[in-house]
């Protein structure tokens, strides 16, 4: 029994020491339409940080062209609003919220708040050895609550097209929880072109073509029953995963290059 309470003490110790050794996080959450729900996420996040002594932290709330009162909630104190003049996508959101943070770890995460919060914990051990850490949904370990028809293919069908078309190995490129290192969201979001749902699969296949270390966690997920994802948005995202698999193998080709150039 002792030994079992000194193993728990131990791990939380430890994940103390790595919370400390964590100059600063950014966590960018992208709405559209979610004067409902915003209010409430802010301040889940906000109590979660303080919770976890996680005290350098910016909140960076981006607006993607909402036509209801979702700015207007998001109006508080310490969050820093970005707006879009109007509606460009998940994808553009992020991104936007990205370039524009100040801190040395970025998270994204949907406004839903489908991965609960306490996985950031478990992100944190992993993003001193990888460059990016991975919520996925398609692990044994994960715990998925409930999850529509659209959600379903998006989460296994589409990962198999992911995997086949971007070689990609990957079981769920779509979980809307990821953890960056600075250095590497920069570079990758900076050459990110796709502004709608498969931004995901694009910063992947950038981020495995410069050579980033990408970690898999197994979450939580409970699916939300106001997603905006549509069926009719499935086509479109396969499209991109050719326009994406096109733009890495130029991208590829440019790494080449400037690779032999630095060796000749």
């Amino acid at each position: 029994m002792k030994n079992k309470t000194r193993s728990k003490l131990n791990s939380a110790e430890i994940q103390k020491a790595k919370r400390e050794q964590i100059s600063g996080i950014s966590i960018v959450v992208p709405a559209f339409n979610e004067e409902k729900k915003i209010s409430k996420t802010l301040d889940e996040i906000r109590e979660f940080l303080k919770k976890n002594n996680l005290n350098n932290f910016e909140i960076i709330v981006v607006d993607d062209g909402s036509t209801d009162n979702t700015a207007m909630e998001a109006k508080q104190p310490g969050i820093r609003l970005l707006r879009n003049k109007k509606n460009r996508g998940k994808g553009y959101s992020v991104k936007k919220g990205v370039l524009a943070s100040k801190k040395e770890i970025i998270l994204f995460t949907d406004v839903d708040l489908s991965t609960p919060l306490i996985f950031l914990n478990n992100f944190l051990q992993y993003i001193k050895d990888y460059d990016i850490v991975i919520g996925s949904r398609n692990l044994p370990e994960s715990n998925i609550k409930s999850r529509g028809l659209i959600r379903y293919m998006l989460g296994t069908g589409f990962a198999g097209l992911v995997s086949f078309i971007l070689q990609l190995d990957i079981s769920d490129s779509q979980c809307g929880f990821k953890l960056f290192k600075r250095d590497c969201a920069i570079k990758v979001f900076s050459l990110q072109k796709i502004e709608g749902w498969t931004f995901d699969a694009e910063l992947l296949a950038i981020a495995k073509a410069l050579g980033f270390k990408i970690k898999e966690c197994p979450v939580n997920w409970d699916n939300d029953k106001d997603s905006k994802v549509k069926g009719t948005d499935i086509a479109k995202m396969l499209l991109d995963l050719i326009i994406i698999r096109n733009r890495v193998k130029r991208l590829k080709v440019v790494i080449a290059r400037a690779t032999a150039n630095q060796s000749s």
